[in-house]
């Protein structure tokens, strides 16, 4: 597999918007569980 000029670049780019997408989403759900852990259940 010959590698484009530009494709490092691109794989680079879609790694880090996942990367970011991926800590968001890891960032929502553990805020979730605290915020779930921190209110008594009714």
């Amino acid at each position: 597999m010959a590698p484009t000029p530009r494709s490092p670049l691109c794989l680079y780019y879609i790694m880090l918007r996942w990367h970011v997408t991926w800590n968001f989403i890891l960032f929502i759900y553990e805020l979730g569980g605290k915020a779930q852990l921190l209110t008594p259940n009714a």
